[in-house]
């Protein structure tokens, strides 16, 4: 399993002034959005995106950011859709996988909201 620290070290681009504040259950889960998101950045000249905070909120991921160095060329509409529907991918996914361990999850109803399986959600 990738962990917080994994994601620091192999995203130094997007995570640079940030850490993710979510349990390891969700770092598979970042790092195939980063991987995606800084893929797109090398390769097809969208802009590089900067975690501004990636947090859970009300049971599923968050993912704040900024994008840098954006020039006329690189601020289009269709690029700024498709970083835009990476994250909303993920952010939706989060509600199906277990913030702790990152099996199959689910929010629960009722108290503080968080995304966990059911053998986690019994040790909490």
């Amino acid at each position: 399993m990738i962990t917080r620290e994994t994601l620091i070290q192999k995203y130094p681009q997007i995570l640079q002034n940030v850490h993710p504040e979510v349990d390891d259950g969700w770092c598979d889960l970042l790092d195939h959005l980063m991987s995606n998101l800084q893929w797109n950045t090398e390769k097809n000249g969208y802009p590089q995106v900067v975690a501004t905070q990636i947090k859970e909120k009300f049971g599923t991921l968050r993912f704040y950011y900024q994008t840098m160095g954006v020039s006329e060329e690189n601020n289009n509409i269709h690029k700024t859709g498709c970083i835009e529907g990476m994250i909303s991918f993920a952010e939706t996914m989060s509600g199906h996988i277990c913030e702790s361990c990152g099996e199959k999850g689910k929010v629960n109803k009722g108290g503080w909201l968080k995304c966990l399986c059911e053998k986690c959600n019994k040790r909490r």
